[in-house]
């Protein structure tokens, strides 16, 4: 039963082969973030267990990722694949674990097929940064399989696997701290071990005070995580935050009956007063109903009230982010839900006896038609443009969506419909901070370029404290030239958030651009010295070393770059001016070759390989005349004859292969381009060779 229940599951969520990672929080997690893209290393672990990202501190799901990484690469379909596993996992965990809870193993089973192919399920299992939500079930299930063990025998290690799966499953998402709770509901039913009155409650509660304790302790640290995202009452008031939680139960409950228009974001939901008050009363009805009912009934308040509780973390008591409701929020919640309705189903079963199979017919046409419904969402996830696309088809004006189109849109420069969908979004939250940035960018794309430095100046100088903000103000700095000043922004960003490489990166760059090359260097070691095994650096590093003629120091970075990422050409072509300028040239000489055969269009080896071959000793095995022409010209004419160190190289070249005229020539040319480009140094080098070339030396 449980084999037939993964095969379903993994049927009807089995990823398109056309996957790609969102430009919404997969990039963060994924696509762009340096510590995953290494596979498991030694830095990336101890970063997931020393730092928090996301407003988060989640190491088991940062591991489960960078496993991702060693297995399929940065390859979408296996990250969505990896999900979908662990979603039909959890199914059978769901099934196992009311199998073994209630010894009902058809009801269970049912309530594994709702819970894993209701389309509520979909934005957990295909969206990929939603992993949090099936990693964290799939520990939080074994904790609770092991709990049924340890109430059945009172095996202390059976309660070190509760401990041990309920903190495995904080570290991958917070949304089951709520599990102590939880199982106070299962001692009611279908345990029945709390049956000594308010004394057996007690005795129930102080079991589970070291999960309490853990708990409260992931409870806390998880405020302190999110504090910069916290509202406070100026915001939102308390009756702001009642309506919004009422309006939220009954927008998941009518979700759950009818899964339809259903996205990636959704606008707040705030009933108005007369609204608020039935759906309030109607709520508070279902509750009474549930807390009253026992005997035969008890599972109704078990389900029910595993929902409300379930729910808690995220209902919006404690305002956090822009995110009110989303379908994710449902994945530990369903749980009871599923619970009820299988129950229900049993129950009319038993009731009609003489229709028996009939109803499980239609129990199992109703799993099928959900199963349908699922995939029919699923293909809505395929990439950033279907799956905001979809969310604007239920709701047009919301901005979240809006914002991820348009910048859908903008990465494929389409900069006028990102325009169109940014201002859109920006009409509806004039003040919202990622959608200002997006809209500069597209601004500038368009070369737009003062009106997009007057939306950033804005931006930085009413967000100043947002990293994100000051990283673009960096980027935008950079863009106009202004290379010190990009370089304050990105330290002020980094200083917000010291977690950040790609700041980092950004940083060693500006320094580079600004001449500041110690500075630059020591940024670069930096960023080494928290990931040790990232080829980037050591690029960079080494690279900004050849240019302040370390070139002793550089080689060594550049070889191990080259080492951990093979076949980069600017890596190679670094190596090779590396090994030229420490006086290894037959060596410069064979990586340049082989440089060259893997990239002909390498201008850079190109002309750095003819030069060497054209200013070797005449008779040595370097000096190749004909071969340092034949390399020069084709750099030349990959310039267009407008760059003066190439056309410098070509005239030496010729000179080399006794063809003075034609170097006497190109000379004149490299020297009218260097004094044009206002490259004096460059351009009193040529005057030498030309005086040379007069005398038909070289």
């Amino acid at each position: 039963m449980g084999l037939a229940l993964f095969c379903a599951v993994v049927a009807i969520f089995w990823p398109a082969r056309s996957v790609e990672f969102l430009n919404f929080d997969d990039d963060v997690y994924v696509s762009d973030n340096p510590y995953v893209l290494q596979g498991l290393t030694r830095a990336g672990v101890a970063w997931a267990f020393t730092q928090t990202h996301e407003n988060y501190w989640i190491p088991a799901t940062w591991l489960s990722f960078m496993t991702d990484m060693e297995i399929h690469g940065a390859n979408p379909w296996g990250f969505r694949l990896t999900n979908v596993l662990f979603h039909a996992i959890n199914a059978v965990l769901v099934f196992a674990f009311l199998a073994r809870a209630t010894q009902r193993r058809r009801l269970a089973l049912f309530a594994g097929f709702l819970f894993a192919l209701h389309p509520l399920r979909v934005e957990s299992v295909a969206w990929i940064a939603e992993r949090k939500d099936v990693l964290c079930t799939f520990f939080a299930l074994l904790a609770l399989l092991a709990y049924v063990q340890f109430a059945r025998r009172r095996s202390w290690i059976s309660y070190a696997g509760v401990m041990a799966g309920f903190a495995l499953s904080l570290m991958a998402k917070p949304a089951w701290v709520t599990l102590p709770l939880l199982l106070m509901l299962l001692d009611y039913w279908p345990l029945q071990r709390a049956v000594g009155g308010w004394r057996s409650f007690a005795t129930m509660a102080l079991e589970k005070l070291p999960l309490f304790a853990l708990s409260a302790g992931f409870a806390l640290l998880t405020l302190r995580t999110q504090s910069g995202s916290l509202h406070d009452l100026a915001e939102f008031s308390v009756w702001n935050r009642i309506a919004g939680v009422v309006g939220a139960y009954g927008f998941y409950l009518w979700k759950t009956v009818w899964p339809h228009g259903l996205a990636i974001a959704y606008s707040d939901v705030n009933p108005n007063a007369i609204a608020g008050a039935g759906l309030a009363i109607l709520l508070a009805g279902i509750t009474l109903v549930a807390w009253r009912s026992s005997g035969r009934w008890a599972w109704v308040r078990t389900g029910w009230l595993w929902f409300l509780i379930a729910l808690l973390p995220v209902i919006g008591l404690v305002r956090v982010g822009t995110v009110q409701i989303a379908d994710r929020f449902t994945y530990v919640p369903a749980i009871g839900l599923s619970l009820v309705a299988a129950w229900l189903m049993g129950g009319v079963i038993a009731r009609w006896k003489r229709f028996e199979t009939l109803g499980w017919v239609c129990a199992a046409a109703f799993l099928v038609m959900m199963g349908a419904r699922s995939r029919v969402e699923l293909a809505a996830w395929d990439n950033s443009f279907s799956v905001f696309e979809h969310a604007l088809e239920s709701n047009p004006d919301q901005p979240v969506a809006l914002n991820g189109l348009g910048t859908a849109y903008m990465n494929i420069g389409q900069n006028e419909k990102a325009k169109g969908y940014l201002l859109r979004a920006l009409e509806i939250q004039p003040t919202a901070g990622p959608v200002q940035i997006n809209y500069a960018l597209v601004l500038e794309q368009m070369g737009r370029t003062d009106e997009a430095w007057t939306v950033m100046e804005h931006l930085a100088a009413s967000l100043p404290d947002n990293y994100n903000v000051m990283n673009n103000l960096g980027a935008f700095y950079a863009n106009r030239g202004d290379y010190s000043k990009a370089a304050e922004s990105f330290r002020k960003a980094l200083d917000l958030n010291p977690t950040l490489l790609n700041v980092r990166y950004n940083l060693g760059l500006a320094l580079r651009k600004s001449g500041r090359m110690d500075e630059a260097i020591q940024c670069f070691a930096g960023i080494l010295d928290l990931v040790p095994d990232e080829a980037r650096a050591r690029f960079l590093a080494g690279r900004a070393l050849l240019d302040t003629r370390r070139a002793g120091q550089a080689l060594s970075l550049l070889q191990e770059a080259l080492r951990r990422s093979p076949h980069q050409a600017e890596v190679e072509q670094a190596l090779g001016e590396a090994l030229l300028a420490v006086g290894r040239q037959a060596e410069a000489a064979e990586h340049l070759e082989r440089l060259i055969a893997a990239d002909p269009e390498s201008i850079a080896a190109l002309n750095t390989l003819a030069w060497v071959y054209g200013t070797a000793e005449r008779g040595s095995a370097l000096h190749r005349p004909e071969r340092a022409v034949e390399l020069a010209e084709k750099a030349a004419a990959r310039t267009g004859h407008k760059e003066p160190s190439v056309l410098d190289t070509l005239a030496v070249s010729y000179a080399s292969a006794k063809r003075m005229d034609e170097a006497r020539v190109t000379s004149r040319h490299a020297l009218e381009m260097a004094e044009a480009g206002g490259y004096s140094t460059l351009a009193e080098e040529i005057r030498g060779r030309m005086v040379s070339f007069e005398h038909g030396t070289m």
